[in-house]
């Protein structure tokens, strides 16, 4: 699904105080890309991810996924169209406690129409591919910050979203398993996925096709990777952030 956001301004107010998390950002991305979002903290990453999916409110302008105005959905129409479109991987997890992983990594195939043999084939496949298999049984406060994450990423993709949406989905993770990470991350935008992933690392960011860099709330720098082996556009990329 292709992504098309029109002079989209964010503010907030803080007490009588008026702050813009984003200043007029037009940017296009395509079916099927795969952008990373740099910037430093309170730069408007977040901020960015949380309206393309319609968790958050614009100030003004228009975000038009698929030539429809998403923005300007009514309430329940924004639910339903995040339920079969959007896949999240929030910065906190945002696991239930009260279910184990296995229950928290099913929970977007509850309102499908797959059998009960089917989820559960389903949740221990995409629990293998990310390495958890052994704690499909655990709580959440058993388990590790990594662990969790993992789980997180694992809820996110099971139904396969059109749109992938990822807050530091690599943050609480070692370099092995953010590999592992990332390599299914380019495995399933392979198959067509969008992908919008926000980072602080150039080296997950490299991975990517493109990186925006946000500044101020405003984006002040684009880079695509083309042709570029990772290594070269990781180097590109640190000359960014160094100027």
């Amino acid at each position: 699904m292709g992504i098309i956001l029109r002079k989209i301004t964010k503010t907030y107010k803080e007490g009588q105080i008026e702050k813009h998390a984003l200043i007029d950002i037009d940017l296009e991305i395509e079916e099927g890309s795969f952008v990373a979002i740099m910037g430093e903290s309170g730069s408007g990453k977040t901020t960015l991810l949380n309206l393309i999916g319609l968790i958050d409110e614009v100030t003004s302008g228009k975000i038009i996924v698929d030539s429809k105005d998403v923005t300007a959905l009514s309430p329940a129409k924004k639910t339903e169209y995040r339920k079969n479109n959007i896949g999240f991987i929030f910065q906190d997890f945002n696991l239930i406690d009260s279910l184990n992983v296995e229950e928290n990594i099913m929970l977007p195939l509850i309102m499908s129409n797959y059998s009960k043999n089917e989820i559960y084939d389903k949740v221990n496949d995409v629990a293998k591919r990310i390495g958890i298999e052994s704690l499909i049984n655990y709580y959440p406060m058993q388990i590790s910050g990594g662990e969790k994450q993992r789980a997180a990423i694992a809820r996110a993709v099971i139904c396969n979203p059109k749109i992938l949406l990822a807050d530091e989905p690599t943050g609480a993770l070692d370099t092995k398993n953010a590999k592992i990470i990332m390599d299914l991350f380019v495995e399933i935008n392979n198959q067509g996925q969008t992908i919008l992933l926000v980072t602080h690392s150039p080296y997950i960011a490299s991975y990517a096709k493109e990186v925006v860099f946000l500044k101020d709330g405003s984006i002040f720098s684009q880079k695509r990777r083309e042709n570029k082996n990772r290594n070269d556009f990781y180097n590109e990329l640190l000359s960014v952030i160094l100027y």
